[in-house]
């Protein structure tokens, strides 16, 4: 069995793109500027500008800091992990390995 990735490659733009606006939209219903969020969380101001404008792709490391900082979901931010993780738990034993590997062609 082959396992359908969550997102087509061409649609990572587009993710980008809504994650960007997420991240600006929970940002500013918080009251947080771009710089005092930046500062937050470890980043420049300027790299925070483009995740928001979906031109960057954040590392795990920096959700994790952004989810933490703006108390909010990781899948809030991601709603993508959502169907990610509905199709691991629908397809889940199909996609293992008898040692419990992942077996994603």
């Amino acid at each position: 069995m082959s396992f359908e990735p969550a997102l087509a490659p061409l649609a990572y733009a587009t993710e980008l793109q809504a994650f960007g606006q997420r991240l600006a939209r929970i940002r500013k219903r918080r009251h947080l500027s771009q710089a005092k969020l930046a500062e937050v969380v470890g980043l420049d101001r300027p790299f925070l500008g483009a995740l928001e404008r979906g031109h960057k792709n954040p590392s795990l490391v920096t959700l994790m800091r952004l989810s933490l900082a703006l108390d909010t979901e990781l899948a809030e931010l991601v709603p993508t992990l959502n169907a990610i993780r509905d199709s691991l738990i629908t397809h889940g034993s199909d996609l293992l390995d008898g040692e419990g590997s992942p077996t994603i062609q």
